[in-house]
């Protein structure tokens, strides 16, 4: 499927959903547009007077937003068309990036209704997509350009992508902590050349930014945009499992700290997911991870969050093993369905009806936290590991056949090769060691919020051991193997090797393949690999 007709029946969706919406705000109940979009709106209408956005109460973001939206004033739609706009570029980004998969965003209904009622997480998906399409442009430089190498101009827009998302929301934050391990993943040093300049221009870029909406607004500015979120008690269209701990508070019963210490589970796995993820599974897995984790275990959850890591999730499709298993998608894709219409169904009770269903409604976003940690482990299950480019093909450079795998019943994987005699060395001994560690490790949160916040809490026990199960049970069998027996391996399979003989990467100790020495023609980013063989 070609870009040019996808764009166009993107534009035509939004097109329709646009004048459904003018319609629909008539009705006295239930209105299209998003209550956010007003509060936009009321912000720029202050801007335009020369004060400042924050006079609106509940306006909680960067005054760049206001500054957008300012036509709003003069015509209303204006903020709804661009939020559009950005739907359609992250969409060409996406094009670029995995191909026909890009209609999972181009032609999602969701993703078009979110944008259409106002909402701008449009724009920040944009910069977030924009971070991984930097990165990419900036390898296929080199494939072009053997001679003069990588052009660092599209790392630094990456850097500076970053840097202004981070300043747009916060979360993006933690793709600069997935970046970092993509970039010289060969590198046995944590701190180098490439990952100090990308760190550098990201971070000045955020530091202008927010420094020059201080020097306008003042203390107001960060803590409305930034400290607030640290204490949010925001229970009203709240998915999160702790809407009810939110809700107690938000009536005088309970502790603040509380809700502080539910950050403590979701920096763990979150920190864990974009070194592994990305190691194991390429960049953009690794960000789409951390961000679905990210969502679901949040102390606020509403509908828009869900464009963070739906933006993400076309560049993970094609390195999946769902995209040959459309029956196990569909169930995935229906149970989140459900989870969300049963959540909604409590909701509407409670704020529309005024029906004291609190928690019920509790109850319904505890089953979508469920939920949703399985499809993380189903996803995670059914992810194949990164062999090119960190996992997503761009759709210009040249497609290979992967090479398959092979279980071994000793637990290391090696790829079908015609080096007779490769010796596979078990390590179930180190592995199951390695699972207790990581088991013990990601059961200490939950059970610490059972004991200081509330028993209910232990409920996060066995969905982050589930998770932590299909990271290292993940199908395929990709497991821990010693570096030494590796390098040992290695010596005795390329000794004397021609070069039209599969030959396998000396430093590629996290894939435990043999690739075909012609498959690369330059460095990637995001997987082990080691130099290429002329």
């Amino acid at each position: 499927m070609r870009l040019i007709p996808l764009l166009f029946a993107s534009i035509a969706l939004h097109a329709g959903f646009l004048v459904y919406s003018i319609f629909q705000d008539r009705h006295p109940t239930i209105k299209f547009t998003d209550i956010d979009y007003l509060v936009f709106t009321d912000g720029a209408k202050y801007i335009s007077q020369g004060l400042s956005p924050y006079l609106r109460a509940t306006y909680r973001y960067t005054p760049l937003l206001g500054y957008l939206v300012l036509p709003n004033v003069y015509w209303p739609l204006w903020g709804k068309l661009l939020f559009s706009i950005a739907d359609l570029v992250t969409g060409a980004l996406l094009y670029d990036l995995c191909g026909k998969w890009a209609s999972a965003w181009l032609l999602n209904p969701f993703v078009i209704a979110i944008s259409v009622r106002g909402n701008a997480e449009s724009l920040v998906c944009a910069l977030s997509v924009g971070i991984v399409w930097a990165i990419r442009r900036w390898q296929r430089t080199d494939a072009h350009n053997t001679m003069t190498g990588k052009d660092e101009r599209w790392l630094y827009l990456s850097a500076v992508l970053l840097g202004a998302a981070v300043h747009w929301k916060v979360y993006p934050g933690m793709y600069g902590w997935c970046v970092w391990w993509a970039l010289s993943p060969e590198a046995a040093s944590f701190f180098t050349t490439v990952r100090i300049k990308y760190a550098f221009v990201a971070l000045t870029t955020f530091i202008a930014l927010t420094s020059w909406m201080y020097t306008i607004y003042g203390y107001q500015f960060l803590y409305e945009t930034y400290l607030y979120h640290l204490t949010r008690r925001d229970h009203r269209h709240n998915f999160s499992v702790w809407f009810y701990t939110m809700y107690l508070e938000s009536a005088g019963v309970g502790h603040l700290w509380k809700s502080l210490v539910g950050f403590i589970p979701q920096l763990v796995v979150v920190a864990v997911l974009g070194c592994w993820g990305v190691k194991r599974f390429g960049l953009e897995f690794g960000m789409w991870a951390t961000t679905w984790w990210f969502v679901i275990g949040n102390k606020v959850v509403t509908s828009q969050y869900f464009m963070w890591h739906l933006c993400l999730l076309p560049l993970i499709i094609p390195n999946s093993k769902l995209r040959h298993s459309p029956a196990k998608a569909a169930v995935l894709i229906l149970a989140w369905v459900a989870a969300q219409a049963i959540w909604l169904s409590q909701a509407y009770e409670v704020e529309h009806l005024g029906n004291a269903r609190f928690k019920e409604l509790w109850m319904a976003g505890s089953l979508l936290y469920l939920v949703g940690v399985w499809i993380l482990a189903s996803v995670i299950g059914q992810a194949e590991l990164c062999t090119n480019s960190g996992g997503v093909t761009s759709r210009t450079e040249t497609q290979t056949q992967p090479t398959r795998l092979t279980p071994l019943k000793n637990d290391l994987v090696l790829a079908e090769s015609h080096d007779a005699g490769t010796k596979a060395y078990s390590v179930r001994s180190t592995r199951k060691v390695i699972d207790g560690i990581t088991m013990v490790l990601a059961c200490l949160p939950p059970a610490l919020l059972a004991l200081v916040v509330n028993p209910w809490c232990i409920l996060l026990t066995p969905c982050i051991i589930l998770f932590v199960y299909a990271m290292t049970v993940t199908e395929g069998a990709e497991p821990y193997a010693l570096e030494k027996r590796c390098s040992h391996v290695n010596r005795h399979s390329n000794r004397d090797a021609p070069h039209n003989t599969p030959s396998r990467h000396p430093t590629d100790t996290h894939l435990r393949t043999f690739i075909p020495a012609p498959q690369y023609s330059f460095h990637t980013a995001c997987c082990h690999q080691g130099p290429v063989h002329k």
